[in-house]
Parts: C-alpha cells; structure tokens; sequence
C-alpha cells in the first residue's frame, strides 16, 4: 500500500472545479503505462477481484468499463453531497490514502446512505 500511495502521490494533477466540487485529479489510470507499476497491479485487482465481488454481492452482471482516477483534496477544496448516479454507473467506490497522523478532527468524513433501488438492480452506498 505505501508503495501504491507514492506512486499515486508522484502522478501529475489538475485542478478540476464547478458548483459541485474543486480538487484535483490524476489521468485515466486505465492508460498507466507501466503494467509492473504498483498503479497497474491495484486497476488489474479492481478489474477481476472487485469487480466479481460487485457482481457477486448486487446478482447482476457489470460492463467491462471501469473508470479509475485518483483525486487530491487539499485544504480549501471539497466536494459537496451527491448520488455518484452517471450514464449507466451502479458502483462507485472511494479508497481513502490518508497521512498516518489522519484523524477525525481533520475533517473529510465520508457520509453515506445506503439505499437499493429495485426496479434498477442498483445499489447505492
């Protein structure tokens, strides 16, 4: 993991920013080049792993495209409360990399809901 975070740390951001959000953002890590990178084998793990546990756990069958980013939040950005419900997207999923010295009064608290929608098969955290 700590390999997995400075490669990710050593990746060039932009800034991204709307009403909704500002923080910045990595590339596509689906187009990593390295397929011996920390980067490639985490996209490789999230294809077959995660991917057949999402299928596993919702009885459903996904697509095969997956979008891979990584996001940075400094001190003044955020990302206000939204559902994650784009095009035809039924996961979506945060994996936090935080400094060891993280705690609860820094802030950034993920807030969830849980809910399932029947008619659509989709499962929303």
């Amino acid at each position: 993991i700590d390999d997995l975070e400075r490669e990710l740390r050593d990746l060039k951001f932009h800034e991204k920013s709307n009403d909704l959000y500002k923080f910045s953002q990595s590339k596509d890590l689906n187009i990593c080049s390295d397929n011996n990178s920390n980067v490639a084998i985490f996209r490789t793990d999230i294809y077959s792993y995660v991917k057949k546990w999402c299928e596993n756990l919702m009885d459903i069958k996904l697509n095969d495209t997956v979008d891979l980013s990584c996001a940075i939040y400094r001190q003044g950005d955020v990302l206000l409360c939204h559902d994650d419900m784009i095009g035809d997207r039924c996961v979506a999923f945060i994996y936090y990399l935080v400094d060891g010295e993280w705690s609860a009064d820094d802030g950034g608290t993920l807030i969830y809901s849980a809910a399932i929608n029947i008619r659509t098969n989709r499962l929303r955290l």
